[in-house]
């Protein structure tokens, strides 16, 4: 008799310990800590009696439930009120983010794709790790790469202009953190970059602007992180998964590039 009471004891903790509601970090903008100070992480597992500590009000937390979906954490803003750390309750600032989009088959496929801005109030691109364009269906391919190429313009806030030349290999446009350099400057917060195209450069110049847009980066291993943990939590398919990614990247970054979203999961 004890043992069959000890043993439902054991089942009851079991099935107590299984059904705790667990909302998995997926993004995180800014610094977040636990209530003992601990950094916050993707793959992390929240109760909704949590507490967490935002660094600022401009922290932002996406937070992913296998039932109830997404969730967006984020601090009220009040005007007037000083900068500083943030204790905030999770049960008492989650909010249901439905955003969709839909995908095309296509994807975005190709440099024209991925620069096409719709509003240009908000024209953040998310490059992730390396990003590679594949030109071989574009149009933009040239044999001669010196004089037919991509280039990036930066108008600093002391009026200076600065260009870099793109460089183009194995038939790719390549990008990487490194490519935003202008001797030696970063372009400051929020503040947009051109990217253009130059054909014939020695004899008839002729210059197409694709787009002005502001970069915001990523690295590879935190977009792997995250794809990880969407994949752990809702499962589905392949399309399922990358789609769920792409969402919340655009949601709380900038639009990403959806076949370096593709490559990312191949390597999970």
């Amino acid at each position: 008799m004890r043992l069959l009471i000890i043993s439902f004891c054991l089942m009851l903790f079991c099935v107590i310990a299984g059904a705790q509601d667990f909302y998995y970090v997926t993004v995180i903008r800014g610094a977040v800590k636990k209530e003992d100070k601990s950094i916050l992480k993707t793959g992390d597992k929240l109760l909704e009696d949590a507490k967490l500590i935002f660094a600022n009000k401009d922290c932002r937390l996406l937070l992913l439930h296998p039932q109830k979906g997404r969730f967006v954490l984020e601090p009220e803003k009040i005007s007037g009120e000083p900068k500083g750390e943030l204790l905030l309750f999770l049960k008492n600032k989650l909010h249901l983010q439905t955003q969709t989009m839909r995908l095309s088959s296509r994807g975005d496929i190709g440099v024209d794709d991925f620069f096409l801005i719709k509003n240009p109030d908000s024209a953040n691109l998310l490059f992730i790790g390396d990003t590679k364009f594949d030109l071989r269906y574009s149009g933009y391919l040239q044999a001669d790469t010196s004089n037919n190429f991509f280039f990036l313009q930066y108008s600093a806030a002391d009026g200076k202009v600065y260009n870099n030349k793109l460089s183009i290999m194995h038939d790719s446009l390549n990008f990487n953190k490194s490519s935003f350099l202008f001797n030696g400057i970063m372009p400051a917060n929020n503040r947009k970059v051109k990217i253009g195209y130059i054909k014939d450069f020695d004899h008839n110049r002729e210059i197409k602007q694709i787009a002005a847009f502001v970069p915001i980066f990523m690295s590879a291993g935190d977009c792997q992180k995250m794809m990880g943990t969407i994949k752990q939590t809702i499962g589905g398919s392949k399309e399922k998964i990358i789609e769920e990614a792409y969402i919340q990247l655009y949601f709380l970054y900038g639009k990403p590039f959806i076949e370096t979203l593709n490559s990312i999961f191949d390597q999970l």
